[in-house]
């Protein structure tokens, strides 16, 4: 096993660890699919979340954030976790929401 990939597996124990569910490297170029973001925001997509359009290009390219950068490391959480369950989701009388309400804000968690 390569040096490379064995810290990449230490830090996905790691991220396990903490509590996250999943856990990714790749690489910091430009993401795919920024050419449909890019249309999703000029049709007006972001309503009011002004900040998705605010800085298109340090979305576009992390290099103008963090010179040098060559790997990103993505973590994942589930917003429904088994515990909570879906047994809310069956009252008519209640109008549906998104599951993230129902968790710990994870930029709290992550800070």
């Amino acid at each position: 096993v390569s040096l490379i990939k064995e810290k990449t597996m230490r830090l996905e124990r790691f991220a396990i660890e903490l509590g996250f569910d999943g856990f990714g490297v790749t690489g910091a170029g430009s993401p795919k699919a920024i050419e449909r973001y890019k249309e999703w925001l000029n049709l007006g997509y972001e309503g009011e979340m002004t900040y998705m359009s605010r800085n298109f290009g340090r979305r576009s390219d992390l290099g103008i954030v963090f010179p040098g950068v060559k790997s990103v490391i993505c973590l994942r959480t589930n917003y429904l976790t088994a515990d909570k369950g879906m047994g809310f989701a069956d009252n008519a009388d209640r109008g549906d929401i998104s599951l993230y309400p129902l968790n710990e804000d994870y930029h709290n968690v992550l800070i």
